[in-house]
Formats: structure tokens, C-alpha cells, sequence
């Protein structure tokens, strides 16, 4: 299916997530594990609700966005966390071996 969003009615930027949001809610609806499918009626009936203000809409984009922005910060400490401890297994693991080997 093709969304054509209409400016002065939403926010593109809210219109993403919106979008985001109205394809998980058909997903759930959905039936089919190769091929997944939504009938026609429930798709013509999918329904979503939106703050009627661009300005709104605009502000809630914002704030998803600054969201989504520290979830990636979070994601980025938490992989180099991961590595830091990989690290520190391998250096032990290396010291370990190194100490049978000369003990």
C-alpha cells in the first residue's frame, strides 16, 4: 500500500511514527506465518487517533525523537560495555593459560 501524508493535516515527522505505529497495530490483526495477510476490511477499518494541531503533532515527534536518541546513546554504552568485558575475559583467559603454561 502506498501513504500519501497531506502536509497541512500531519507532520511528517509525526507521520512517521504514526505510520510506525498503525502497521504494528495491523500487524496483530494479521493471519499467515509465510505469506501474512490483513483482509480488506480490516484494513479499510484500521483507524488511528492524532492531536488535530500540527503543533502538537510536531511536539510529540520531538519528544519521540530525543527518546529514541538516548535509547540509542543507551544501546551504544551497553555494546561498549559488552566489548570492555569481552576484553577483560580474553585477558584473563590469556593470563590464566599463560600462567599454567610458566607455573
Amino acid at each position: 500500500f502506498k501513504v500519501l501524508l497531506r502536509k497541512e493535516i500531519i507532520d511528517l515527522d509525526f507521520g512517521y511514527f504514526l505510520m510506525k505505529y498503525a502497521i504494528l497495530t495491523l500487524k496483530e490483526k494479521s493471519h499467515g506465518s509465510t505469506m501474512v495477510h490483513v483482509t480488506k476490511p480490516i484494513f479499510n477499518n484500521q483507524k488511528v487517533r492524532f492531536p488535530k494541531r500540527i503543533s502538537d503533532q510536531q511536539q510529540l515527534a520531538i519528544r519521540i525523537n530525543k527518546k529514541l536518541a538516548m535509547v540509542e546513546q543507551m544501546r551504544q554504552a551497553a555494546l561498549r560495555q559488552k566489548e570492555s568485558v569481552e576484553a577483560l575475559q580474553g585477558a584473563l583467559t590469556e593470563q590464566a593459560q599463560v600462567k599454567e603454561v610458566t607455573g
